[in-house]
């Protein structure tokens, strides 16, 4: 059936060419134009004025429309509905978005009929009776990639000179999908946690009390008592490992019981595995943990200073790992510090006044 509407109003674009032409040889003009009666159902007419009035959709009756399409299944449709019809499925709507103008087909937007565009109803507000056009005072960079999304049938791609925060705002703001939104976040890193609270009551209390500090003045207190103890722990710890702190004048009493599965726990689990692979060298150089802090902070960041390395074969491979991962960590940042210094740069200099360089 809607096959059939298509083919015809094709068809009457043809003869529509030919009732043109000959009706601007009667009256000089050969414009057509339309009219709206006392109950809003839109004709098409002709008329000498030089004047035209455009066809305004709100005027327009939907059970209209449906009323053509049984006129066309009951073959009693004429030539002046089915023209009406094409104008009120193709029209074109004007969207003023901060002085910049675009031009859409009517139908199109209305392919995503939940959107502030897409509907009728949510877009009237907007409408400026005087430019006959739909006015938004929003961010019009950011409109470019929601105009495309509506041409392209649902492609939401955000510029990378518009901050994702304005796009953000700018895409609810026209209302699209929340599929489309959701995606978005997504792709934009946009992480919701969702924390699922304890039942029980006391259960309750409890996690709130030791996992969020603000919630309440014990709480904050707990807070500062646990950090405190952590810093205390790691000091100590530190501390003990200092040759001032290791002498031992006491007869020696040891007994081999050789718990290497204990001591290897316990290295990867402190994360200072150079000092226990140079502790036990007679020429090491690394004598406590802060000496391993202090070798470990100038290897990473490719300083080098060399007053202390490791001698033995387990010290040398644990500092090239060391090594090579000082150099991927300062690696993968520093382009994308750069390319923002650039960008902020750029921006300041172009507000004041300085002339591009490049």
């Amino acid at each position: 059936m809607y096959l059939s509407i298509y083919l015809s109003i094709y068809l009457s674009m043809l003869v529509s060419s030919y009732l043109h032409m000959t009706q601007g040889k009667r009256d000089g003009t050969g414009r057509l134009w339309e009219k709206h009666n006392s109950n809003s159902t839109p004709s098409c007419n002709v008329s000498s004025s030089n004047v035209s009035t455009p066809l305004d959709v709100r005027l327009v009756d939907s059970n209209y429309l449906l009323q053509l399409i049984n006129e066309e299944d009951a073959g009693t449709l004429d030539l002046d509905s089915y023209l009406e019809m094409y104008r009120f499925l193709r029209e074109r709507i004007t969207i003023n978005v901060s002085g910049q103008v675009y031009e859409i087909w009517k139908d199109t937007l209305e392919q995503h009929p939940d959107t502030l565009l897409g509907n009728p109803q949510k877009r009237a507000k907007y409408f400026d009776r005087g430019r006959q056009e739909y006015f938004f005072d929003r961010h019009r960079p950011s409109f470019d990639a929601i105009f495309f999304y509506y041409q392209s049938g649902g492609k939401l791609r955000r510029p990378d000179s518009i901050p994702d925060d304005i796009f953000l705002s700018e895409i609810e703001f026209f209302e699209l999908e929340k599929d489309q939104i959701a995606n978005y976040k997504k792709c934009e890193g946009y992480v919701e946690e969702k924390i699922v609270l304890p039942e029980r009551p006391c259960q309750r209390k409890l996690w709130i009390l030791l996992e969020y500090p603000e919630s309440s003045v014990v709480a904050y207190v707990i807070g500062i008592v646990s950090v405190f103890l952590t810093l205390t722990s790691i000091v100590l710890f530190c501390i003990e490992t200092l040759p001032h702190f290791s002498k031992n004048d006491c007869g020696e009493n040891e007994d081999e019981t050789y718990p290497d599965m204990f001591f290897f726990t316990e290295t990867v689990c402190t994360i200072c595995a150079i000092y226990f692979a140079e502790t036990e060298l007679p020429d090491s150089q690394i004598q406590s943990i802060p000496d391993g802090f202090w070798w470990a902070l100038i290897t990473m960041t490719t300083v080098g200073y060399g007053d202390r390395v490791p001698v033995g074969f387990l010290g040398k491979v644990i500092g090239s790992m060391c090594a090579v991962a000082g150099v991927l960590t300062l690696a993968i940042p520093v382009p994308i510090i750069t390319e923002n210094f650039n960008k902020f740069y750029a921006h300041r200099a172009r507000n004041a006044g300085i002339p591009d360089t490049e």
